[in-house]
């Protein structure tokens, strides 16, 4: 993910200016836009089989013997994800002529995965802001919920912007930055975690 949006970050300052032929930049250019795109495809591809896994984390939850008042939140989100990953694949898969759609419909189908995640994202801002009081009582916790906010922060734009069909008027500078932050985050979390 980081490769992928730092790539899509620096693609625009190699970005041949017309006229094209004799572009210093032109092979490396072109090279990092495979790069990006082959990233990005295999990060969709690896999502394919993350519907058990929401499944599992939905019956975590509907399971949960301490359902605090703000419990709706995390119940929404499994609700959000488990449309948002088939909407995906479906879009994925017809994108590669697997599964035989209109190109209309798997339009939509992008459109509307992107609103699922956005939704997620939405839900997820709204929850640590309700629980911003209860992050503050040490600094590890409050370090984690600072990152939480700042990789959800990133994806927001990011989200609304590839929910509506024609985008928010994100260029693709701004589409890496935001996604290089939110990379970068994660990274860190996943990096802490593992330690």
């Amino acid at each position: 993910m980081t490769a992928q949006y730092t790539i899509t970050l620096i693609l625009p300052a190699l970005a041949p200016k017309l006229p094209v032929r004799g572009h210093r930049n032109l092979s490396l250019y072109l090279r990092l836009k495979r790069l990006r795109d082959l990233l990005s495809d295999y990060r969709i591809l690896a999502r394919l089989v993350g519907y058990p896994a929401i499944h599992t984390w939905g019956i975590d939850t509907a399971r949960k013997a301490h359902r605090g008042k703000n419990q709706w939140i995390e119940d929404a989100q499994v609700v959000v994800n488990t449309l948002y990953q088939p909407l995906e694949n479906l879009a994925y898969l017809s994108s590669h002529d697997i599964i035989p759609l209109p190109k209309s419909l798997e339009n939509q189908f992008w459109l509307w995965s992107c609103r699922c995640w956005a939704a997620h994202v939405a839900l997820e801002l709204y929850r640590l802001t309700i629980e911003r009081d209860e992050h503050d009582k040490d600094e590890v916790t409050r370090h984690d919920w600072r990152r939480e906010l700042l990789i959800n922060l990133a994806y927001a734009p990011l989200t609304v912007h590839w929910s509506v069909d024609g985008g928010i008027g994100l260029d693709e500078f701004k589409v890496g930055l935001l996604g290089t932050i939110a990379g970068i985050a994660s990274l860190a979390k996943a990096w802490q975690s593992s330690a």
